[in-house]
């Protein structure tokens, strides 16, 4: 008896997960992408007096090693414009942005006690652009790497609920729970 129990909820569940499952995946997805995916570099061209400012000389140089910017030494400073493939990546979005991270799978459902679903998933990031995996590029800026590392290894977490009106709702934001990078 204890066993067509247990196996009644587990397949309560996994219906509810089932049912529900792109509209937890649309939601996630969402989530994941605000904000979206990009660098913040808005202003070009940039302008570094000589000697000074070394951290952004070397992030110059990993947009330069990957072909987006190229730089014009001049007396006493150098100028970093973007390259015609740069302005074709930057004007596309007035940014450099590097891609969409979305759900690949959903690893473990559970229905917790106020009937909310806690869901741990892996992701996938598309459309990621050929000048975000390059080396240089990727050290200079260990966040997008540890992302293009994580996919499909990393796992996050996100609740879902229901509010007042029963529409489905993401508690909060979704969390990475452990590192394999």
């Amino acid at each position: 008896m204890k066993t067509i129990f247990i196996l009644g909820l587990f397949s309560i569940s996994t219906y509810g997960m089932a049912a529900n499952e792109d509209l937890y995946r649309e939601l996630i997805n969402s989530a994941l992408n605000h904000p979206p995916l990009c660098l913040g570099e808005k202003q070009w061209p940039v302008s570094i007096e000589n000697g000074r400012d070394n951290w952004l000389t070397a992030r110059m140089t990993a947009f330069a090693d990957a072909g987006l910017i190229q730089a014009h030494p001049t007396s006493g400073k150098t100028i970093w414009q973007l390259t015609q493939y740069g302005k074709a990546e930057h004007d596309n979005k007035g940014d450099f942005c590097y891609g969409r991270l979305l759900v690949k799978n959903f690893i473990h459902a559970e229905r917790l006690k106020n009937n909310s679903m806690k869901l741990i998933f892996s992701y996938t990031i598309k459309d990621l652009p050929p000048w975000a995996l390059h080396k240089s590029f990727r050290m200079a800026n260990t966040d997008i790497d540890n992302l293009i590392i994580g996919i499909e290894k990393a796992h996050y977490q996100a609740i879902i609920t229901r509010n007042r009106k029963n529409q489905l709702e993401l508690v909060g934001q979704p969390e990475q729970l452990e590192l394999y990078y």
